[in-house]
């Protein structure tokens, strides 16, 4: 793995529950149609294959099969889904859901990811001008949950007094130990609220982890900095107002137990492959279409005036270094996404193909037919024990 990789490949930044929401202009122009929060049309699970026993699912509807599992006490049940959308540029899942127990009234919102880019820097800001990027500078997670979150909140409830709103160090760590990576910089939120409804005084807390990945990129004209953060690990938790203490530890424990569907983590790891051979793909003809284009630009500047020359010569440099950057700027996006899965990207010498695995195993065999052997041992030979011929997978 090349030095900038090592750069990006931020792992096990998990987005189990996570968020997204309206507000201030920023809800079609950044997150889309979100109709669940203005309908509340969810779809119950109900269905026994989603169940184990004190367990229940958040489905990935897409795909058919169970995404998420939590701890479900009594009276509880879940409502919702995962699906697959396209944020930042990537192809990825993403889910809104509801956990409740009517007889108590305590209710528990799993609310989409967002994910957002920003470019800076004398080359990219030709390019971002040019094209009408949409391009949003990181903020700190309190000012992002008041501009990004509050107002979906306020829709919902129609009447929110806001209590309390303070950072908590080490968020993602506290309520699910080992799953965060110390190499990614996180930063965690809670703002507590409190509103009406049919009577009844309701108290609120609304969580949210920062993520954020940046990288400088020198170019034509000077550094150049490339950042992808979003918002994550998000859910509000609430109860009548006279209850809400009581009940707070077994909501909070009911998020801490999601657990990920193995054979989905799979289907999630085969998606992110084939994504990644797009962008590497769609960047290569990116940059020799790019390379064509040069060579006819610079015929014809040879046969204009000096100005025009000179002119012309300033824009194909800005224009150059976006395009020398374009590849290791998808190749960030797809890491970030790795970051979020825990997964890193294996080659097989013999055909090429590329894995994204996320076992903590030094030595990976493939057979080339997809499936994959992996172990501590060095001097292990999947072929004494295995029919056909294996081959060692290379981490990029």
């Amino acid at each position: 793995m090349n030095r900038l990789s090592q750069l990006l490949a931020i792992s096990t930044a998990a987005l189990a529950i996570s968020c997204g929401a309206q507000n201030e202009g920023y809800n079609n122009e950044y997150y889309g149609d979100n109709s669940y929060y203005a309908n509340e049309q969810v779809t119950q699970n109900t269905s026994a294959d989603t169940r184990s026993a004190g367990r229940d699912a958040l489905m990935d509807t897409q795909h058919g099969m169970p995404a998420y599992t939590f701890d479900m006490p009594a009276g509880y049940s879940i409502s919702g889904q995962v699906y697959w959308e396209n944020q930042a540029g990537l192809f990825v899942p993403n889910q809104q859901g509801r956990i409740s127990n009517p007889s108590n009234k305590t209710n528990i919102e799993l609310m989409p990811s967002a994910m957002f880019k920003y470019l800076s820097g004398p080359d990219y800001e030709m390019y971002v001008r040019n094209n009408g990027i949409q391009n949003i500078a990181p903020m700190p997670t309190g000012q992002a949950m008041q501009r990004i979150l509050m107002g979906t909140i306020q829709q919902r409830h129609g009447n929110v007094q806001v209590t309390k709103s303070q950072p908590i160090e080490n968020l993602e760590q506290q309520l699910w130990p080992g799953q965060g990576n110390p190499q990614m910089p996180t930063s965690g939120h809670m703002i507590s609220y409190s509103y009406n409804n049919a009577g009844t005084t309701y108290k609120a807390e609304l969580y949210a982890v920062r993520y954020m990945m940046q990288q400088q990129v020198q170019g034509m004209s000077g550094m150049n900095g490339y950042t992808l953060w979003g918002l994550g690990r998000v859910f509000e938790i609430s109860a009548p107002a006279n209850e809400f203490a009581s009940k707070k530890a077994e909501m909070i424990n009911i998020v801490k137990s999601v657990k990920k569907n193995p054979q989905w983590a799979q289907l999630v790891k085969q998606i992110d492959a084939q994504k990644a051979r797009e962008i590497d793909n769609r960047s290569r003809s990116s940059y020799a279409a790019h390379q064509q284009r040069m060579a006819n630009n610079q015929a014809a500047f040879d046969a204009s005036q000096r100005s025009y020359r000179e002119t012309q010569q300033a824009y194909d440099n800005a224009n150059q270094s976006w395009m020398n950057n374009q590849r290791l700027n998808d190749q960030g996006q797809q890491n970030y996404v790795n970051s979020i899965h825990g997964t890193e990207v294996y080659t097989d010498p013999n055909s090429g193909d590329q894995y994204n695995l996320d076992n903590p195993y030094k030595y990976n065999w493939t057979n080339g037919n997809g499936e994959v052997i992996s172990t501590d041992d060095a001097f292990y030979n999947p072929e004494q024990y295995n029919s056909g011929t294996y081959y060692q997978l290379d981490p990029q």
